[in-house]
């Protein structure tokens, strides 16, 4: 059995996104398609012999205890293992399931993409992987769920629909031939603040279907004017230079740009590679502002 893997936690995008009124648990329903894209994370972790968990990262900002997700999520299937375990045999398995755990970050953080969601989702499946696959597919999202409404997207394919908080994810594709241009300011948006915004503004206006989406998923330009973002709005009141950049970025290229999850990312999807690299160039210039440019599906 292995002792270490490399693995890559891809981010998404939100195509659609759909907010209800919160519920009496103070969570808000969502409808929302989504997308997994290739920018990515990169998770190198090793079996340990003991039970330690150890977090290191390349981004000195971000938190290494307990607070972060991805030991977080290593911490939850251990849990998840000792509560399932009925027998003597496996026990010694479970007295040596610590890992030392290095995280590359190129996600960046409050921007709307998954980061912290995807790196968990991913060290489920690769400490399960090096633990010898004790936890089913069902069972591994049992324990995405209780990590955070996001994480369970990240362990289904390429296009998902999700509903409830965020924790149902029904599959729609598994691939998905497109090109994404990533818009990355150096902004953050609290999500708790982009609800609170959001609750305080008018209910939104009436969006396409969801069915009708899925069915332009293979015609970008048709598809373009259909995406919506319900929680934009409150994105750009929290954080108004967002407002600033989509409309410069506009004005410099002609089209429109759209917000992923409550920010602060955006995005533009394109058909083919040349067209996303010519808009990504033109937007860089125009707004001073890092851009990437990725496939859509994630990166094996």
């Amino acid at each position: 059995m292995a002792r270490a893997l490399t693995i890559r936690a891809s981010a998404k995008i939100n195509l659609a996104l759909r907010v209800f009124p919160p519920r009496a648990d103070g969570y808000h329903p969502v409808d929302s398609l989504t997308a997994i894209i290739g920018l990515h994370d990169e998770l190198r972790i090793s079996r340990r012999d003991d039970d330690a968990l150890r977090l290191s990262c390349d981004d000195p900002a971000l938190p290494t205890d307990s607070s972060n997700l991805v030991l977080r999520a290593a911490s939850g299937l251990r849990s998840a293992l000792r509560d399932r375990a009925s027998s003597i045999r496996a026990l010694p398995r479970l007295s040596a399931a610590g890992f030392d755990i290095h995280l590359a970050k190129r996600i960046p953080a409050g921007a709307g993409l998954g980061g912290g969601s995807a790196d968990a989702a991913a060290t489920l499946r690769a400490c399960n992987t090096l633990l010898g696959h004790p936890l089913s597919g069902e069972q591994l999202n049992a324990v995405a769920a209780s990590l955070g409404s996001d994480v369970p997207l990240f362990l289904h394919g390429t296009i998902s629909r999700i509903s409830g908080r965020g924790e149902i994810v029904a599959a729609v594709r598994e691939s998905w031939a497109a090109w994404i241009v990533l818009i990355l300011p150096p902004l953050q948006c609290a999500t708790p603040a982009v609800y609170r915004a959001f609750d305080a503004l008018p209910p939104p206006p009436s969006r396409p279907s969801i069915e009708s989406l899925i069915a332009a998923l293979d015609h970008p330009d048709a598809l373009m004017p259909m995406l919506f973002n319900d929680l934009e709005p409150a994105a750009t009141r929290v954080c108004p230079p967002l407002g600033d950049l989509a409309a410069q970025i506009r004005e410099a290229t002609g089209v429109a740009i759209c917000m992923s999850g409550s920010g602060a990312a955006y995005f533009r999807i394109f058909r083919d590679e040349r067209a996303a690299r010519e808009f990504a160039e033109r937007s860089a210039r125009a707004a001073a502002v890092r851009c990437e440019v990725c496939p859509a599906g994630p990166v094996d």
